[in-house]
C-alpha cells in the first residue's frame, strides 16, 4: 500500500543499544515493524540509532510498534510500545552475550588480517575494559613485543612512529602508545615499506615499518581523553591527564603528569635509540654521531633490568608537559608544532662491592647517595607544503636541558661533589623533494645546527693529594664546547627498465667545536689557584663525503635492496702543545636480501660494513674531563673503529591462525677492543682509556613463538636468547681475556576466562656464565598478574612476582606483590582505584656479575610500600 506523502503522521524512534556493561554495541541491525510494514536502522560507534515512520493516518499513533535489535554474538531482543507523542525514546537496550556462538564471532569478524604489506588487527578481540592504554592491548597481539622503556617491536622489528589516520601526531610514538584509550580505537594497522612522502610514490626502497591506528569515529570530529587524580599514603600523590582532538584540519595532543610516585614519563619525550632513520621534523642522525653526541648525563638511572620488579627506581616528583599541534591550512600546506618540558628531583641510594680476584689489594667497597635534578625542553617547528610534484619542509628545531647533581661516595677515599651542565640546541633545515615525471625524482636537503654545552664540577676528596706541586682535597673544573654541524645532501631518483628503484647520493657533513676547560685548584693553605698548566684549549673539526648508490629490485620471490658507499673522512684535532690530522676512504657496504619460501614464511639477510671514530667519545662523550690527565695538552690518538655485521632471520606468519614465528641470528665483529682499568668511581688518578689491536665479537641466537589460540582466548608466547660475547679487558695493566655466555628464556600464557577474568603469568630466567672461569650468575623471575571483574561495578587485581638471583656472594630471594580494586562509578565513564604497591616489600635489590677477573654486585633501595586511591574520569 503508498503512502499518501500529502497527508502523513510520522513518528522519530530513537534509542541506545548497549552491552550488559553499558557499552555501546555500534553496527547493531535494529528493525522497525508498523502496521505491516518494516524500516531498518544500525547503530553509530555510540550505539544511537534513530528513525522517522511515517503513515497516512493516525493508526499509527494508536497501535503498537515493534522495535527488534539483532547483531552476531548477542541473543535478539524485541520490544513493543504505542506512540503517543512525536518523539518516542526507547532508552537503553540491553543485549546479552549469546556465549554459544561467541567463538563463532571471532572467526568471522577476523581479528588479523593481511593486505598487501598491511597486517590488521582487530582492537576489541583482543581488549578488555581493564586495559588502561594501547600498549596494555598490543602486548596481547601476536607479533608485538615492548620493553621496558615502551619501545614497540613489531616481529622483532623496531616500529618508526604510531600515525592515527594517516596523520603523525607526536614527536615521540609513546605519548600516543601510553595514553590513548584504546576504547577509542577499531583497528591498528601495521604497515611495511612505509614511505611517508607521497611525491616519491613508487620510487622508495623504505624499510620502514609504522602503526596507523584507525578510530571508531574516524568520520566524526574526535575528540576524548582522560584526566586521573590520585593522592595516598606518605604524601604520595599523582595528578596526569590527556586531550586528543581530532579534526579535518587541526589535531592536537595535550598531556599533563605530576607525581612523587616512582614514575617517570621521560620516556615518552625522549630517546636514545640513534640506528632508525630520521623523522621530517628531525635532523639526519649522522649530524649527531656518538662522538659529539650531548653525553650521558641526562639518562635517568635505573637499579635493576628486571622490568618486573615493581618501583626499582627511586624517582621523586616528576613533571611533564606536552603540547603537540599539527594544523591543515589546505590541501597543500600543513604546519607542525611539537614541544615539551620535564622535570624530574631524583633520590638514588646503592652499595656497590668490587672484588679483583686477581689483585685483592685494589678491592673496595663503596656508599653512594645521588641526588639530580634534570630539566628538558624540546620544541620542533615544521612546516610542509605538498603538490602533485614537489613536496617541501622547513623545520626548526630549539633544545634546552640544565641539570644539577649532588653526589656522596664513601669508600677508601671518600668523595662529595656537585655539577651543573646546561646544554642548548638550534637548528633549521629544509628539504625539497621534486618528481620529474613518473620514473625520475631529485630531492635536496640543507641542515644546520649549533649546540653549546656549559658545565661546573665541584668535587672535594677526605684526603689531600697532588697536582704537581700543589697539595689539594678541592678542585673546581669549568668546561665550555661548542659544535657548529652543517649537512647538505642531493639524490636522484629513478627507475629502471627492470623496474628496479635507483637512488644515487651525495652527502656531506661538516662539524667545527670548540672545547675549553679550566681547573681551579684549592691548596692545602686555603688558598684558590688558576695555574696555565691546568688549562684546556682544543679545537676539532671533520668533514665525512659520502657518495652512496641505493638499489631495490626484485627477482620472482627474491626481494633485494644494496647499498654500495664510498666514504672520505678528514679530522683534525689541535691544542697548545698537540696537532693530529687524520684521512680516510673507505667502502660502506650493505645488503638486504628477503626470499618469500610462500605467503607465509621469509627468509632473510642483512650485512653491513662500517666505520667510527670511537677515541673521540674522551672529547665529547663526557665533556667534564674530571681526570687531571686531561690538562696534559695531550689529544688522545684517533682510531677508525672498524664493524661488521651480519643477520640471518626468518619468519613465519599463519594470519588465519594467529600464529608468528622468528627466528633470527646476528653476528657482529668490532676489530678493535676499548679496554680500561678497575677504579674508584671517582678515583680518576687510576683511570685510563685506550683501543687494542683485538676483535669484540659478539653472537645471538633469538627465536620467539607467539600464538593466539581463539578457542580459549588465551595468547601464548615463547622467546628464547643465547648470546656469546668476546671482549679483552685491561686489569692492572694486564689484557685478558673475557668471554661470557648468556641466555634468557621468557615464557607468558594469558588467558581471558569467561569474558571477566584476565591472566598473564609466566617466567622470565636469566644466566650469565664467564666461559674461562665457569663462574656464572643468574636471576630467576616467575611472575602472575591477574585482573578479574567481579560484576560491571566491581574489579580486583594482583600482581605478585618472585625474584632469585645469586649476584651477590649469597643467593637473595624477593617477593613482590601489588594489589589494586577498579569500581566503576559510572560505567565507560568514572572510576575509581584503590592501589597498593610492595605488599611484601624488602628494602634493597641486588644486582651485578661474577667472573675470574672481578665480582661486583650492588645493593639498591626501592620504594616502600604505600596506598593510593585514584580516579579516572574519561570523556
Amino acid at each position: 500500500m503508498a503512502l499518501n506523502s500529502h497527508a502523513q503522521f510520522c513518528v522519530e524512534i530513537t534509542g541506545k543499544v548497549v552491552d550488559t556493561s553499558y557499552n555501546p554495541l555500534p553496527s547493531t541491525i535494529v528493525e522497525i515493524t508498523f502496521l505491516g510494514h518494516t524500516k531498518f536502522a544500525i547503530t553509530n560507534n555510540q550505539g544511537f540509532f534513530k528513525q522517522k515512520i511515517c503513515y497516512a493516518n493516525d493508526s499509527i499513533n494508536k497501535l503498537p510498534i515493534s522495535v527488534a535489535t539483532k547483531i552476531i554474538g548477542y541473543h535478539n531482543t524485541i520490544s513493543s510500545f504505542v506512540a503517543k507523542s512525536p518523539t518516542v525514546d526507547v532508552g537503553n537496550i540491553i543485549k546479552h552475550q549469546n556465549l554459544a556462538t561467541l567463538s563463532e564471532v571471532i572467526v568471522k569478524n577476523k581479528p588479523i588480517t593481511q593486505h598487501g604489506d598491511t597486517t590488521s588487527f582487530t582492537v576489541g578481540a583482543f581488549k578488555n575494559r581493564l586495559d588502561a592504554n594501547l600498549e596494555d592491548v598490543l602486548k596481547k597481539m601476536p607479533g608485538f613485543d615492548i620493553d621496558a622503556n615502551g619501545t614497540i617491536l613489531y616481529n622483532n622489528k623496531p616500529i618508526e612512529d604510531i600515525l592515527i589516520e594517516g596523520d603523525q601526531l607526536a614527536k615521540n610514538y609513546k605519548l600516543i602508545s601510553k595514553n590513548i584509550n584504546p576504547d577509542m580505537v577499531d583497528k591498528v594497522d601495521m604497515i611495511d615499506k612505509y614511505n611517508s612522502n607521497p611525491v616519491l610514490k613508487g620510487l622508495s626502497n623504505s624499510r620502514k615499518q609504522v602503526m596507523n591506528l584507525k578510530l571508531k569515529n574516524s568520520n566524526k570530529i574526535n575528540v576524548f581523553g582522560e584526566a586521573k587524580p590520585s593522592v595516598g599514603i606518605e604524601d604520595k600523590y599523582g595528578i596526569s591527564g590527556n586531550l586528543f582532538a581530532l579534526k579535518a584540519k587541526l589535531k592536537t595532543l595535550i598531556l599533563l603528569n605530576a607525581n612523587n610516585l616512582g614514575q617517570s614519563p621521560y620516556e615518552e619525550i625522549t630517546t636514545t635509540d640513534r640506528s632508525s632513520e630520521n623523522r621530517d621534523y628531525e635532523f639526519d642522525n649522522t649530524l649527531m654521531p656518538n662522538y659529539i653526541y650531548e653525553n650521558g648525563l641526562f639518562t635517568k638511572s635505573e637499579f635493576t633490568t628486571n622490568s618486573n620488579v615493581a618501583n626499582s627506581t627511586l624517582f621523586n616528583a616528576s613533571r611533564l608537559a606536552v603540547i603537540n599541534n599539527t594544523v591543515r591550512f589546505n590541501p597543500k600546506s600543513t604546519l607542525k608544532i611539537f614541544t615539551d618540558a620535564y622535570k624530574d628531583d631524583i633520590t638514588k641510594n646503592q652499595q656497590n662491592a668490587i672484588i679483583n680476584n686477581i689483585k685483592p689489594q685494589f678491592s673496595y667497597n663503596e656508599k653512594l647517595e645521588k641526588k639530580y635534578s634534570p630539566f628538558n625542553s624540546n620544541n620542533n617547528l615544521q612546516y610542509k607544503y605538498l603538490s602533485k610534484k614537489i613536496q617541501i619542509i622547513t623545520a626548526g628545531t630549539l633544545v634546552f636541558k640544565n641539570y644539577n647533581e649532588f653526589d656522596t661516595i664513601t669508600s677508601n677515599i671518600s668523595y662529595q661533589s656537585n655539577q651543573n651542565a646546561q646544554y642548548k640546541r638550534l637548528g633549521a633545515s629544509s628539504f625539497i623533494t621534486y618528481r620529474l615525471d613518473s620514473t625520475k625524482a631529485f630531492e635536496i636537503g640543507l641542515q644546520y645546527s649549533f649546540d653549546s654545552k656549559h658545565q661546573f664540577y665541584n668535587v672535594a676528596q677526605n684526603v689531600t693529594r697532588k697536582l704537581d706541586t700543589i697539595s689539594t682535597a678541592e678542585q673546581l673544573q669549568q668546561t665550555e664546547n661548542n659544535i657548529d654541524y652543517i649537512k647538505g645532501e642531493v639524490k636522484y631518483l629513478f627507475k629502471s627498465k627492470k623496474r628496479a628503484v635507483n637512488i644515487l647520493s651525495i652527502n656531506n657533513t661538516y662539524f667545527h667545536s670548540n672545547f675549553t676547560s679550566n681547573l681551579d685548584i684549592k691548596s692545602d693553605v686555603g688558598l684558590h689557584l688558576f695555574l696555565p698548566q691546568f688549562q684546556n684549549s682544543i679545537a676539532t673539526s671533520g668533514n665525512k663525503l659520502l657518495l652512496n648508490y641505493n638499489t631495490g629490485f626484485k627477482i620472482k620471490k627474491i626481494d633485494i635492496l644494496l647499498d654500495l658507499g664510498v666514504q672520505y673522512s678528514q679530522f683534525n684535532n689541535q691544542s697548545e702543545m698537540s696537532k693530529v690530522k687524520q684521512e680516510n676512504v673507505q667502502l660502506v657496504p650493505k645488503l638486504n636480501i628477503a626470499y618469500s619460501i610462500n605467503s607465509k614464511s621469509t627468509i632473510s639477510y642483512n650485512g653491513s660494513y662500517n666505520s667510527n671514530l670511537q677515541d673521540l667519545s674522551a672529547l665529547f662523550d663526557n665533556s667534564v674531563l674530571s681526570s687531571y690527565r686531561s690538562f696534559n695538552k695531550n689529544i688522545p690518538s684517533i682510531n677508525n673503529i672498524n664493524n661488521l655485521r651480519t643477520s640471518f632471520s626468518y619468519l613465519y606468519r599463519d594470519i588465519t591462525k594467529a600464529t608468528f614465528f622468528v627466528a633470527s641470528y646476528f653476528h657482529s665483529i668490532q676489530l678493535k677492543s676499548n679496554v680500561s682499568n678497575v677504579a674508584f668511581t671517582k678515583d680518576f688518578d687510576t683511570y685510563t682509556n685506550r683501543f687494542i689491536a683485538t676483535p669484540q665479537v659478539n653472537s645471538n641466537i633469538y627465536l620467539k613463538l607467539d600464538k593466539y589460540l581463539y578457542s580459549i582466548n588465551t595468547a601464548f608466547t615463547l622467546k628464547n636468547s643465547f648470546s656469546w660475547f668476546a671482549n679483552p679487558i685491561e686489569v692492572n695493566n694486564d689484557i685478558l681475556s673475557s668471554e661470557n655466555f648468556s641466555y634468557n628464556c621468557f615464557l607468558s600464557l594469558r588467558p581471558t576466562i569467561k569474558d571477566n577474568i584476565n591472566v598473564n603469568l609466566g617466567v622470565d630466567y636469566r644466566i650469565n656464565k664467564d666461559i674461562l672461569s665457569k663462574k656464572s650468575s643468574y636471576q630467576l623471575n616467575p611472575f602472575i598478574d591477574v585482573t578479574s571483574v567481579l560484576s560491571k561495578k566491581l574489579s580486583v587485581g594482583i600482581k605478585a612476582n618472585y625474584f632469585n638471583t645469586n649476584y651477590a656472594v649469597d643467593t637473595k630471594n624477593y617477593y613482590f606483590v601489588n594489589a589494586n580494586i577498579w569500581y566503576s562509578i559510572v560505567p565507560n565513564k568514572l572510576e575509581a582505584k584503590l592501589g597498593i604497591v610492595n605488599l611484601l616489600n624488602q628494602d634493597v635489590v641486588y644486582s651485578g656479575n661474577r667472573s675470574d677477573v672481578i665480582t661486583q654486585f650492588s645493593e639498591t633501595r626501592i620504594l616502600p610500600r604505600f596506598a593510593l586511591i585514584e580516579c579516572r574520569f574519561k570523556f
